[in-house]
């Protein structure tokens, strides 16, 4: 298969939003979807589904040459779901991170409660033998 990007740039691929017309370029700056009804990429590939639909039953003896907006929404499709699938992936991998990040927060947390529970266990001779030591 074609690199749909290179095809996409080629044809200056043009998508329907609520905004306008977009550019393939800034299909990655939508949202997934909108309640507000602004631009979303939910919204822009359903409208291009819906607008292969009425184009007919999809025929596998139709070829790309005899129906070329069949061909074209099929990439345009194809290029929308792709950033729709990198968006959700860069979204998992920012959950996983922040997961982490919360449970790395957590840990330290908890071996700085420790440190203060050993250092409070310390008698006063003890702290004072330490504090000494530091100068």
């Amino acid at each position: 298969m074609p690199n749909i990007f290179e095809i996409a740039a080629r044809k200056q691929f043009r998508y329907r939003a609520a905004t306008g017309l977009l550019t393939t370029e800034q299909l990655f700056s939508l949202p997934l979807t909108s309640t507000t009804g602004k631009a979303n990429l939910n919204d822009i590939a359903v409208a291009i589904d819906d607008e292969r639909e009425t184009l007919g039953r999809k025929s596998f003896v139709e070829t790309a040459a005899t129906n070329p907006a069949r061909a074209e929404l099929d990439i345009k499709l194809e290029v929308v779901k792709y950033v729709i699938a990198s968006k959700q992936d860069e979204a998992a991998t920012a959950r996983v991170a922040a997961e982490k990040r919360a449970q790395r927060d957590k840990l330290l947390d908890a071996i700085e409660a420790a440190d203060r529970r050993e250092l409070g266990s310390k008698s006063a001779d003890e702290l004072r033998a330490e504090l000494a030591n530091l100068g």
